[in-house]
């Protein structure tokens, strides 16, 4: 057998080097939000323990002050304290309840017509609510009657009309003697008023001074002669004050 070339017809290949690769370094969202998770917790626990801590400080501050006021406490002071403003609180209680009796009687004879007459007149508090008026009134006629019912329940002080024992009235003398009946009506009107139509409102202007006059020296020369007599002032009052 012939000899055969030692030599391939496949090209050998040189060696080949290989690099090395790194490793990737990739940062994933999932993973920051752990981390800061974890840390917040961790913060989050320390300040609830110091707060906790603090907590605690105080309230066996408050504690201990409790105690100390527990022992110099007075019941007679605290009834005392008590009865004033039991007193207070009335007080506030009528101020606020306090009503103007002129606001009344100016409400009435703003809402009573010119030919009617208010023979008698009643006022009466019905607790803290409102003011009951019983008028007796009397009218030239059937026509004034209904036109002053009418006035009454126009007024914004009266809130409620009541009329009652309407009847005729009759003319009478001097001598309290009937001598015909007349066209007058009598009737009685029962008028409610509240309380808060008519508040009493103090009066917030100042009172004026009181001027003070000064001392007034009055020095007076006389001279008499045989015929007449002079009298001569320095200085006299300006004004004449009279009672």
């Amino acid at each position: 057998m012939p000899n055969t070339p030692q030599k391939s017809f496949i090209p050998r290949q040189g060696t080949a080097t290989k690099r090395r690769q790194g490793a990737s370094r990739r940062v994933y969202v999932f993973t920051v939000l752990c981390y800061f998770l974890l840390f917040s917790t961790l913060i989050a626990t320390g300040a609830v323990f110091i707060y906790g801590r603090v907590i605690d400080a105080q309230l066996e501050d408050e504690i201990v002050a409790l105690n100390e006021a527990i022992g110099v406490f007075n019941q007679e002071e605290m009834n005392k304290v008590r009865d004033f403003d039991i007193r207070l609180r009335q007080a506030q209680f009528r101020i606020d309840n306090s009503v103007s009796a002129a606001s009344i009687f100016t409400a009435l004879e703003a809402a009573t017509v010119r030919t009617v007459q208010i023979s008698e007149l009643t006022l009466e508090r019905m607790a803290d609510t409102e003011f009951v008026l019983n008028a007796n009134v009397i009218t030239d006629g059937f026509d004034s009657s209904i036109f002053q019912r009418g006035i009454f329940e126009r007024n914004d002080v009266i809130e409620s009309v009541k009329i009652e024992n309407l009847a005729l009235g009759q003319e009478t003398t001097g001598e309290g003697q009937i001598i015909a009946a007349g066209s007058q009506v009598a009737f009685t009107a029962r008028l409610g008023v509240p309380l808060t139509k008519v508040p009493f409102i103090p009066n917030q202007s100042t009172p004026a001074p009181v001027p003070v006059t000064p001392p007034v020296s009055t020095e007076a020369t006389s001279t008499s002669t045989d015929n007449e007599l002079s009298t001569s002032s320095a200085a006299l009052p300006a004004n004449t004050i009279t009672p």
